[in-house]
């Protein structure tokens, strides 16, 4: 990997760091590009500012997620089989990046807004790899009656509102010990037929 690509990684990975743990304060470039070995023009140069830095974090950490669930979604099996892979591939990669979680849903400040349109684009870029997965499993009657945006999104709703509860209680607990218990609400509650 080229010099300046292992400098632009240990800086968005100080920064993450930084910014989740210290919050947002007015020293947290110099702490950043003391945690990277680099100066803090280095930063400035590479970024333009603090808030790009921040938003820089959250796209990378956005991209790498819903890759790890298009991933694993493109397995075979039953559509329970694909709607657990995407659960845990989703739970286990907060498990194993607290810190962006963390960053995403309470740290975002300003940017918000810029990290909230990435995550929209992002999702957009993975809604043709979902649809095929629905598509192939669109024997199901309730799979039938609901488009592939609002079981995408339902879905998303369950990931996201277990993530959020674990990041505002701080639990300790692994997020991906829940990928069944969501897995088999979202089965029952969204594919599974309506009894006649």
């Amino acid at each position: 990997m080229p010099q300046k690509q292992q400098r632009r990684r240990r800086i968005l990975r100080a920064a993450l760091e930084v910014f989740t743990r210290s919050g947002r304060r007015r020293n947290d470039i110099e702490v950043i590009a003391r945690r990277a070995g680099v100066g803090k023009a280095t930063i400035y140069r590479e970024f333009g500012s603090r808030n790009r830095l921040l938003e820089e974090v959250a796209r990378g950490g956005l991209a790498e997620l819903l890759s790890r669930m298009v991933e694993a979604i493109g397995g075979s099996g039953d559509a329970g089989e694909v709607v657990g892979d995407a659960v845990r591939a989703a739970l286990g990669f907060f498990d194993d990046n607290p810190a962006l979680a963390r960053l995403l849903l309470l740290e975002a400040g300003e940017s918000r807004e810029p990290i909230t349109a990435q995550f929209l684009e992002q999702y957009a870029r993975s809604r043709p790899a979902a649809d095929r997965i629905f598509e192939a499993h669109r024997k199901s009657d309730a799979l039938q009656s609901h488009p592939n945006e609002a079981l995408v999104d339902v879905l998303m709703y369950l990931i996201t509102g277990r993530l959020f509860y674990w990041v505002l209680t701080g639990q300790r607990t692994r997020l991906s010990d829940d990928a069944e218990l969501l897995t088999q609400s979202y089965l029952r509650g969204v594919l599974q037929p309506p009894e006649v």
